[in-house]
């Protein structure tokens, strides 16, 4: 999950069918929707010359649909926080109850 962030050009998330439950995929959602920028440990201290502006993700799709341990509660904060991810065209939920309306 702390590798999303750096992952700006990922196109497909897919972690459908697996036992996920609430607390997993919205803490799954939130790393997502949280800016990447270089670990600055990295640099030499003193050293800005590795600087970068954050990027955030520019996910289109994410299927988290079929996880068993995913309840309306989960689904439902789930569909509040990919309302932070522009890109987000396609959100599969199926299996789940509740679907965003921003992705009707």
């Amino acid at each position: 999950v702390k590798a999303l962030p750096h992952l700006v050009r990922l196109q497909v998330l897919d972690v459908s069918f697996n036992n996920i439950g609430d607390s997993g995929i919205v803490s799954l959602v939130q790393t997502l929707c949280q800016p990447s920028s270089m670990d600055m440990e990295q640099n030499p201290p003193g050293d800005k010359s590795l600087t970068a502006a954050p990027q955030y993700i520019t996910l289109p799709q994410m299927h988290i649909g079929y996880n068993s341990g995913v309840s309306g509660p989960g689904s439902a904060r789930v569909a509040q926080l990919s309302s932070a991810l522009p890109a987000l065209t396609r959100l599969d939920i199926s299996g789940d109850r509740y679907k965003p309306a921003h992705l009707s």
